[in-house]
């Protein structure tokens, strides 16, 4: 039997505890992520990047969270409303090709990677993402 949420944090650790934080890490998903479309890149012209990739670490811990407990909490609510219509209004065709970049990038710096840390990363944040897309349709 197979535990996607520890395969997803023993990968997740492998990653982020590489003695940088993260930041290359990070760094890394927002260049290959911005290099995948001209959409992507007016998107990310506007973002303080240093800022978000602290974002970004604090949404993949919410992600772990709502993939076990699917609690929507207030953070969560706020998330899908800033990337929601009223707020950056971020398409949501993007959302897989954000997911994509970043399985991409945890192959990239998971020296562990294979097929069932991919999927682990997947399981975990599909639900988050399916929330946050369901949101912007409700609002």
């Amino acid at each position: 039997m197979k535990n996607y949420d520890q395969i997803f944090n023993d990968s997740y650790e492998r990653i982020m505890y590489r003695g940088d934080q993260g930041d290359a890490f990070f760094s890394h998903f927002y260049q290959s992520f911005s290099d995948s479309s001209p959409e992507v890149q007016r998107i990310l012209a506007k973002v303080d990047l240093t800022r978000q990739k602290l974002m970004m670490q604090r949404s993949l811990y919410m992600a772990m969270d709502f993939s076990s407990s699917r609690i929507e909490t207030e953070t969560i609510k706020k998330y899908a409303k800033v990337h929601g219509d009223k707020g950056h209004a971020i398409p949501l065709h993007l959302y897989d090709i954000w997911l994509d970049t970043l399985v991409n990038t945890v192959r990239a710096f998971d020296p562990k990677c294979d097929l069932e840390v991919e999927l682990a990363w997947r399981l975990v944040l599909m639900p988050l993402i399916q929330y946050m897309t369901a949101e912007q349709h409700r609002t």
